[in-house]
């Protein structure tokens, strides 16, 4: 409730790649450079208006947080920490991603979780799970809250660096073992959204994401029981599409409209579905 928080990893746009983006010749992805031999700061911004305080913590990227609240006189921040940045360089060789960058040799990202001493700036950090992970999701209940449970997208390569193709939910506090279902060889799934079902418990709810099938060329909704998702999907839903790659979604209760409107607004602008 205190602080906003930003990271600052250390990068910057390289001057000749970063034309090059601007020019069309390559992604400004690929323009970044990280500079392994500088810190990551978190920028602590106090909520009241008072001047901001830097804290160096070892040198990440992170993509992507999962929590973050204060207990006591620390400052707990969970997120996917990224050991180093790197985008690849593919668009500059027409080739593919997988052709010119070898996955299993970088070091994987790790679920982290850092406390941070807000009267000294003094850190410890601590991993959360031993799996490759990204796209961290929790129930929105407890945002800025202590929390148990957070779901993950992983690798199929025990804790290497791979695509991301199943899901891993953590229990932060670590009374329980973490649990992880793997689809088939070709599918693939990204971030899940969290979907509360009214119950008390914080993983009473549902999982909802989307597979890639990359032999078939489809693409499947599915549906997971947040408590247990080992035994996979409760409800897999085919696509008349094929969806590639997506990054995030938003989960918002009542926003869905119901059968008849959906039918009207189908009527009034049909699509090339």
């Amino acid at each position: 409730d205190s602080y906003y928080i930003l990271s600052r990893a250390p990068v910057e746009i390289s001057p000749q790649r970063g034309l090059e983006g601007l020019l069309g010749f390559r992604s400004m992805g690929e323009s970044i450079d990280f500079d392994e031999q500088q810190p990551t700061q978190l920028v602590l911004v106090p909520r009241d208006g008072s001047e901001a305080r830097y804290v160096d913590l070892d040198t990440h990227f992170c993509f992507h947080y999962a929590n973050g609240f204060e207990e006591d006189e620390k400052l707990i921040l969970d997120f996917v920490r990224t050991p180093s940045l790197e985008l690849g360089n593919a668009s500059a060789q027409q080739k593919p991603l997988w052709e010119v960058m070898e996955l299993e040799s970088l070091d994987p990202n790790r679920f982290t979780r850092y406390e941070i001493d807000k009267s000294t700036g003094s850190w410890t950090k601590q991993e959360l799970s031993d799996q490759h992970v990204d796209f961290p999701s929790i129930n929105p209940a407890y945002s800025t809250k202590p929390y148990r449970f957070a779901w993950c997208a992983t690798s199929a390569l025990d804790g290497v660096t791979a695509p991301l193709q199943g899901l891993v939910k953590v229990d932060v506090t670590g009374k329980e073992p973490q649990q992880i279902w793997l689809p088939e060889a070709a599918e693939f799934i990204g971030e899940v959204i969290f979907c509360p079902d009214g119950g008390d418990a914080e993983d009473d709810g549902y999982l909802v994401g989307i597979s890639v099938d990359g032999r078939k060329k489809s693409s499947d909704l599915l549906v997971f029981d947040a408590r247990d998702i080992r035994d996979g999907p409760i409800c897999r839903l085919p696509l008349p599409a094929f969806i590639p790659h997506a990054l995030h979604g938003s989960y918002v209760p009542g926003l869905v409209p119901s059968a008849a409107e959906i039918q009207a607004a189908w009527e009034e602008t049909p699509t090339s579905l």
